[in-house]
């Protein structure tokens, strides 16, 4: 249904798919993985937790949840 609404907007609307809801759905499904990875991160690191949140961690986050989409 992502990959629909990413691709045909209009075609997706047509087989009962919101757009709209597929996005933010794909939105709070990185923010959960984002939010999971740090809770993760956090203990092992040498860092405190301000300077390891970040872009970097965002980056891995998205990248894992990218890679199920890709196959």
């Amino acid at each position: 249904a992502m990959r629909a609404a990413a691709a045909n907007p209009d075609v997706a609307r047509m087989s009962a798919v919101s757009a709209g809801r597929m996005s933010t759905l794909a939105w709070a499904i990185a923010g959960a993985i984002s939010a999971y990875s740090a809770v993760l991160i956090l203990p092992t690191s040498q860092v405190s937790g301000g300077q390891l949140l970040g872009p970097s961690l965002l980056f891995r986050a998205l990248t894992a949840a990218v890679m199920p989409m890709l196959t």
